[in-house]
Formats: structure tokens, sequence, C-alpha cells
């Protein structure tokens, strides 16, 4: 692995330790009180060695959807840490002609699992501009909601949270106190 693939690997595992924190936290509300929660855990040095190939959900550029780019990325035994690891790298942005579907004003902050659904817990700039209207919006939740649950098929749905609390939409124009599912008519062939 050249040093330039380092840099980001070392970025992602900074933002998988959490600066510190690991282990199970309680949740505020999300439809349960006192729900628990995995946060990622920062995987050992000799983990890091084996790797696999992920599906990334970007833009499509020559028509409306979502388009595969694979990626490799650390094998993380810990599941939350790797769907991080995973997200982080959709956030990086693609490597081929595809478009980046997350505005720069969001980033993913942390993930955690509860029986069958994947928590994503985004973080928005208070000076977050809600661009990309309802097709950009859909976009954004297909790109998060497809990478993750592509990452571990045993999962079937994402819920979203917005500086740790729940939100009534990401961008704006799309109700996310649902769940949502894996798209398969949104993923489309370039």
């Amino acid at each position: 692995m050249n040093r330039l693939a380092l840099f980001p690997a070392l970025l992602i595992l900074l933002a998988v330790s959490g600066c510190g924190k690991s282990g199970t936290q309680t949740a505020g509300k999300i439809g349960e009180p006192g729900l628990k929660k995995e946060t990622p855990v920062l995987p050992q040095p000799e983990l890091l060695k084996q790797t696999r190939i992920v599906n990334l959900y970007f833009g499509n550029p020559s028509r409306y959807g979502l388009a595969v780019e694979k990626r490799k990325v650390f094998d993380i035994p810990d599941k939350p840490s790797m769907i991080l690891q995973v997200l982080s790298s959709l956030e990086f942005g693609p490597r081929t002609k595809l478009f980046p579907t997350i505005p720069a004003t969001l980033s993913v902050h942390n993930v955690f699992t509860d029986g069958k659904t994947i928590f994503i817990d985004l973080k928005r700039e208070k000076n977050h501009a809600r661009i990309g209207g309802i097709e950009g919006e859909s976009l954004l939740i297909h790109s998060l909601v497809n990478t993750a649950l592509a990452v571990y098929p045993e999962f079937k749905r994402v819920r979203f949270l917005v500086n740790g609390a729940e939100t009534d939409t990401l961008l704006g124009h799309i109700d996310a106190t649902q769940s949502f599912i894996y798209n398969r008519e949104i993923v489309r062939r370039r």
C-alpha cells in the first residue's frame, strides 16, 4: 500500500475511534427510552492487514440514479466500525466519473446498530444549505442506505439521526422519520 493510501486510512481510523469513546452508550429518544447503541470500536493494528472490496453508491452522471463504484477498504470485524469506515469512503467521493451525493455541509459522524437496523448519525453544519431539491435528497438518502446495507446484508433497514437527535428531514424534502430499505430501482448502469 502506498503512502498516499495510508493517509485516508489514518483519517478513517481517527473518525472510527470516536476520540476515545467506545463500548455501549445510552442514546437519546429514538423510539424507546434508553435504547442501547453499539458505537464503533477502534480496531487493533494487526487487523488492518486484511482488506475487502465493498460497493459504494454514487450519483450516476448519465441519468438520474446511483451507480456502483468498487472500493478496497480494511476488513474491520466490529460491524459499526466497518460501516462507518465504508460510509467515510463514500463521503470522500468517487474516484471515477460518478458524482458525490453527500453535500460538504453534511458528514457521517457515527454509526450504531440495534437488531436489524443501522442508525447513521449525520453531523450538519449550522450554515447548512438545503441544496439539490427532492432528487438530490433522494440520491443522498439512498446512497447512504444502499452503501450501508450492502456491507452486511443481515441488516434490513437504516434510520437517520442528525447531530445525535431524530430529525424530520435531511435536506428539507423527504420524511426522514421512517426507516429506509435497500432501493434496487434507483441503481442504474452507466
